[in-house]
């Protein structure tokens, strides 16, 4: 017998190669893991896929050295998107005002990190900026017929990922495959189902855990996943049990970014997704979103919406992944990532053996990251 069936689809096993990427779309998009969150995206061409980030004008930074009154220079943690004639004000590092000062400076130059400024700037009271005060844009200011500035828009940032071949073998004994047992068509599907569940959960874990290293003679070659790629980005380092404040951190981390996104997802452990489960219990809170009834004992959180008063809400979906790290939870805006295949699943031969044969289900795929340090936001070392 030479038909079986794949994920529903009947296939001829004699044919060269089968092509099983539909096959695998609605696989992913049925199962509940991270994987089945992640767009499409666009085929590439190579074994290295590059993209641009632009950054977003941040909404605000902070002082890294304190700037005594008078002096006409300011050093920033992040000047992205700031150029000549952009207006900033202050306050201390808690936000609040500072006492006895509405003080605002024009940039006049931006040097890396340092920026020139006129100070204090239309009519404001000076005061010194002590180190950790922040500092948030106002306006950027413009002259009648004002040449076009290369600055207004900032420097695109390459990043890239390389591609991984994900595979799994099977073979068959003539045997096997003429016995039809149970439900299975024959053994041949049965193995054939086997190995495409095994592509898709290898891929679901590497897009999460993978490192991304460059294939070469002596390295087969892995992608990186969401905690490679955002390491060393948007770090939330409070600690403890996971709350709402610390959520609140991550969506206000993301926003203060530019991030104004409606696809963002809150990645975790079942273990956190008890906790987070456990906001809705706290009667004042209001910020939970989980439909109910009155026969209803439990209940579990779909939806955290961030006490930012932002206009429609600024909200986040709860996915539960049980390959996370036990004591993380991620931010991610699902608008930025996507996977991209340079070759789509398939049942590939590998010859005819002297009773029965042997096949390969195999993708090449990698995982795009867009605004990795910047767009997306990890909470660490939470209590388990």
């Amino acid at each position: 017998m030479s038909e079986f069936t794949v994920q529903g689809r009947s296939f001829d096993h004699q044919n060269t190669i089968l092509d099983l990427n539909n096959q695998f779309v609605e696989l992913v998009q049925n199962m509940p893991s991270f994987l089945s969150q992640i767009r499409i995206g666009e085929p590439i061409t190579a074994t290295k896929a590059e993209w641009l980030n632009y950054q977003s004008t941040p909404v605000g930074s902070y002082v890294t050295e304190t700037s005594g009154v008078g002096s006409n220079t300011i050093k920033l943690a992040n000047t992205d998107g700031l150029r000549v004639g952009s207006i900033l004000r202050f306050t201390q590092s808690n936000e609040a005002s500072i006492p006895s000062s509405d003080i605002q400076v024009k940039v006049t130059a931006v040097n890396g990190l340092t920026l020139t400024v006129e100070r204090p700037y239309g009519g404001t009271t000076d005061v010194q900026l002590a180190q950790n005060y922040k500092s948030f844009l106002v306006s950027n200011a413009s002259h009648e017929d004002e040449a076009a500035n290369p600055q207004a828009t900032g420097q695109a940032v390459k990043d890239y990922n390389y591609t991984q071949i994900f595979k799994r073998d099977f073979s068959i004994s003539g045997t096997e495959q003429a016995i039809q047992t149970y439900d299975q068509s024959n053994t041949y599907a049965m193995k054939a189902n086997q190995a495409t569940l095994s592509v898709y959960r290898a891929f679901n874990s590497a897009a999460i855990h993978g490192l991304r290293v460059e294939r070469n003679g002596s390295q087969e070659g892995t992608m990186g996943g969401v905690l490679n790629l955002c390491a060393g980005g948007l770090e939330e380092n409070t600690g403890g049990e996971v709350s709402p404040d610390i959520i609140d951190n991550m969506m206000t981390a993301l926003y203060s970014n530019g991030v104004m996104s409606n696809n963002l997802l809150l990645v975790m452990n079942e273990n956190q997704s008890r906790r987070i489960s456990k906001f809705n219990q706290v009667p004042q809170n209001t910020r939970v979103m989980a439909a109910r009834d009155d026969r209803t004992a439990g209940g579990y959180l779909t939806n955290f919406e961030s006490s930012l008063p932002v206009t429609g809400g600024f909200q986040a979906n709860v996915w539960v992944d049980l390959n996370m790290p036990r004591d993380q939870v991620m931010l991610l805006n699902m608008d930025m990532i996507s996977m991209r295949f340079l070759r789509p699943l398939q049942d590939i031969p590998y010859g005819q053996m002297s009773d029965g044969i042997k096949r390969s289900v195999l993708a090449e795929a990698t995982l795009e990251v867009q605004q990795a340090k910047t767009g997306h936001a990890i909470a660490k070392g939470l209590a388990i």
